[in-house]
């Protein structure tokens, strides 16, 4: 709680002191105030610091509910705790206190024990708040690279899968090639066709991820990317000794993704 700071508001210094100690044996800095007016320019110059105030609800010029109204609409401070110490004791000024923004309210008299107790409580919610906000910052960053990923995918790859694609398909124009040639073309065509299918598959999983959609599925004859994975894989299999044969039914039908399930 060393990096926190509280605004301790109230006409009587007596009240201010024992808050003042209660905040020092948690180790927590405070600044003080008089009135409602001094606090809110307090809180102007210092709202990034103040992690919670403390105001009496009788006070000159202004009262704490009207502190806390001003907190709450003219600061815009809605997350900032505003505990009430305060001897009143009409029910319709304490509820006054809570429409107004109240986020507590301790009785006076008070055991500083108990002032204590309920101080470092606020505090420790407002450093787990703070925390968040910070992890949610980072989350933010974490999204902006993804969306740049995202944009290398779409231009840096598919610009020069396109021109190997399209290679590919003038080479198999010759008229001179031979069948096994024309064969393993057709098999980089494939394989750059799927490449391609990749790079697309993962810029629709991030506007799926934005935009909370599903992947769209169909009817897919797995039987055809069965063979059509053996007969990739096999240029690799083949030098290492390694023989892949695909045996199915010819007609196996399946609701899916064609590239999740080449993947």
């Amino acid at each position: 709680l060393a990096d926190l700071a509280v605004l301790t508001v109230d006409d009587n210094s007596l009240v201010r002191h024992i808050v003042r100690t209660c905040l020092k044996s948690l180790g927590v800095r405070m600044y003080e105030a008089v009135n409602g007016l001094q606090a809110l320019d307090l809180l102007r110059e210092r709202q990034d610091e103040i992690s919670l105030v403390i105001t009496d609800f009788c006070m000159p010029g202004m009262t704490g509910d009207q502190l806390c109204f001003s907190i709450r609409h003219e600061l815009g401070l809605k997350d900032l705790p505003v505990i009430f110490l305060s001897g009143v004791e009409q029910e319709q000024t304490i509820i006054n206190m809570f429409r107004s923004g109240a986020t507590d309210y301790v009785h006076k008299p008070f055991f500083r024990e108990e002032l204590a107790a309920r101080l470092e409580v606020h505090l420790r919610r407002q450093l787990l708040t703070r925390e968040l906000h910070q992890r949610i910052e980072e989350l933010k960053s974490y999204n902006k690279l993804k969306d740049k990923f995202l944009a290398v995918c779409s231009h840096d790859l598919r610009s020069p899968l396109t021109g190997i694609i399209g290679l590919v398909g003038l080479m198999q124009q010759d008229k001179q090639l031979c069948p096994h040639m024309r064969e393993d073309l057709k098999h980089i065509e494939n394989s750059g066709n799927y490449l391609l299918g990749l790079v697309s598959n993962i810029l629709d999983l991030g506007r799926a991820q934005a935009e909370g959609d599903r992947i769209k599925l169909s009817a897919q004859n797995l039987s055809t990317l069965i063979y059509a994975c053996v007969q990739t894989h096999g240029f690799t299999a083949a030098p290492k000794h390694v023989a892949l044969t695909c045996e199915c039914p010819p007609e196996l039908y399946v609701s899916g993704n064609e590239n999740a399930l080449r993947r």
